[in-house]
């Protein structure tokens, strides 16, 4: 893994919580560190996740997916449990750091870099919708690689080279992943030592919703951490298991780590 010193404190770094450590940098401060490396001819793309709930319950089950979270070299707070357990174990977080804000953070940095960006995204309609924002902001067209792929990709393994071979003859300095969890950090980890860019970072809906097609919550839902309700309310059938049912395994997550971590 390739570690970020993220202002650990005085006594050396903050202790591992779920089986991993949390970075502290701001959105602009992960923006800063993609850029300020050369995208081409690496030897591992380096991975940056945002856990929430639904991720924790997942390192409880899924021996790769707790691999992927050791491999990863910076993961921020995106679930607000998360953060407030966090804060309790000492880590000094002030807000939640979610796929939204490094992807902003990222979009306005490139902006004025002009450096390489790739996306896999969920759908046509969504890398259309990228393209045209980027084409909004003047972005060189040359610079922004696209991919929709279909449905089942992950387990389709000539496709996924086909994929592979795309992203890596672009050459990004950061690939950004919507495609959902785990798909996107297991293809990430999968394929890391073939892609050819130097980080990647897997952001859910958060391509979706730059992209224009479709919304976040309101600011009143962020603020009062109701974004997760307001979710719901849009994609029920999908969500109401994840958010009602299967977070009751955070709780015996959070068990776990306070008494036998």
């Amino acid at each position: 893994m390739f570690e970020i010193d993220n202002r650990n404190d005085s006594s050396g770094k903050r202790r591992l919580i779920f089986g991993f450590r949390l970075s502290e940098l701001h959105p602009d401060e992960i923006a800063e560190i993609i850029f300020s490396t050369e995208a081409y001819c690496v030897k591992e793309t380096q991975l940056i996740v945002t856990p929430n709930v639904d991720h924790i319950v997942r390192l409880q089950k899924d021996a790769l997916f707790r691999e992927i979270y050791r491999y990863s070299s910076i993961i921020t707070a995106d679930g607000f449990p998360v953060v407030k357990y966090a804060c309790w174990q000492g880590y000094r977080l002030e807000n939640r750091v979610t796929g939204h804000d490094i992807l902003a953070s990222i979009i306005k940095k490139i902006s004025s870099d002009k450096r390489r960006i790739f996306f896999v995204v969920n759908s046509k309609s969504t890398a259309e919708g990228i393209i045209k924002r980027f084409n909004e902001i003047g972005f060189p067209e040359d610079l922004v690689g696209c991919e929709s792929p279909p449905m089942g990709f992950e387990k389709d393994e000539s496709y996924c080279k086909t994929l592979v071979n795309m992203i890596s003859q672009h050459q990004p300095n950061i690939l950004v992943l919507g495609v959902g969890c785990p798909k996107s950090e297991k293809f990430v980890y999968q394929y890391r030592k073939s892609l050819n860019a130097r980080w990647a970072i897997c952001v859910g809906d958060a391509v979706s919703v730059w992209s224009g097609t479709s919304r976040r919550a309101p600011e009143w839902a962020q603020k009062y951490n109701l974004e997760w309700a307001w979710r719901v309310k849009s994609d029920p059938r999908r969500l109401l298991k994840r958010y009602f049912w299967d977070s009751r395994f955070f709780i015996g997550a959070l068990f776990k780590d306070i008494f036998y971590s």
